[in-house]
This record gives structure tokens, C-alpha cells and sequence, in this order.
């Protein structure tokens, strides 16, 4: 495999919209998840009476989500020069994920500054959504990371 180019803070594009490949989750994955990590009735049985039906924890729908945004930087031949995470915010979960639902995440950086204090890194904020096969918005996020700067002084 040829080495991938490294993103640093320089390199990324405001406004700019990717979308990953889609991925479909089965009824397996679904519960294997909740069993593990929240194991919700309407998580774990897929003959549930609950009145949302069987469906994805909105946690799993979380890790697919960054799962995909990973996926679509190895497929774009990008590396990015992520320092560390920042946070979530805007977390909306806004529709069920069923078993079968063909799932792919559309993203944008919709904010990105240069840390005052420490020159060599920047702040970015990307604006995620998770869509169905329908193309229907069924998770919303926004996220903030710590991203290595090319050169250090100041210079975009």
C-alpha cells in the first residue's frame, strides 16, 4: 500500500463535503453492541413490543459514524495529523437505524482557527451526518479535534 499523505491543519478545506462509503448493520451487530454497551430491550430484541421497534443504540450509531469518517480518510489516501479530540457537541439523534439500513457519513469542516497560544496546532470543527439509504439525516454532530500545524509560525 502506498504511504498516505498527511493532513496537517494547512491542508483542510472549509466547506468542502466528503461522504464515506455506505455500510449496512445487521441485526448481529446491533445486538452485540447493546449487549456490551447498552444493552437497551429495543437494543437487544428484535422482536420487541417497545413502541420505537428493534434498533442501533444511538452510541452505535456514533461509532459507525467515526468508523466511516476513519474509512474515508484511507480511502481518500489521507492521513490525518490529529493531535487529540476535543469534544462533541450538537449530538442529535434524530431517527432509528434498522437492521439492513445502508449507512454513510457526510462531513464538512464548517469552522477551523489557529491556536493563539500554541502556534503549531489548530482548532477544527467538523459538522457530521449519518444518513440512511433514504438519504434521511438519522444522526447530527458536531466535532472539534486538535490538528498538527504544517508551519508552526502563524503562516496558513
Amino acid at each position: 500500500m502506498a504511504e498516505r499523505e498527511l493532513q496537517y491543519f494547512e491542508d483542510i478545506e472549509l466547506h468542502r463535503v466528503r461522504e464515506s462509503e455506505s455500510r449496512a448493520l445487521s441485526a448481529e451487530e446491533i445486538i452485540e453492541f447493546a449487549r456490551q454497551w447498552d444493552p437497551q430491550p429495543f437494543h437487544l430484541h428484535p422482536d420487541t413490543q417497545w413502541p420505537i421497534g428493534f434498533c442501533a443504540s444511538g452510541l452505535h450509531n456514533v461509532a459507525l459514524a467515526m468508523r466511516l469518517g476513519h474509512d474515508q480518510l484511507v480511502a481518500d489516501q489521507r492521513k490525518s495529523a490529529v493531535i487529540a479530540g476535543l469534544g462533541w457537541d450538537q449530538v442529535d439523534m434524530l431517527l432509528p437505524v434498522r437492521p439492513g439500513d445502508l449507512m454513510r457519513l457526510r462531513g464538512q469542516v464548517v469552522d477551523k482557527r489557529r491556536s493563539v497560544s500554541k502556534p503549531d496546532r489548530g482548532i477544527v470543527v467538523y459538522q457530521m451526518e449519518l444518513c440512511n439509504q433514504r438519504d434521511e439525516v438519522v444522526l447530527r454532530l458536531r466535532a472539534k479535534s486538535l490538528v498538527k500545524c504544517r508551519e508552526p509560525t502563524g503562516e496558513d
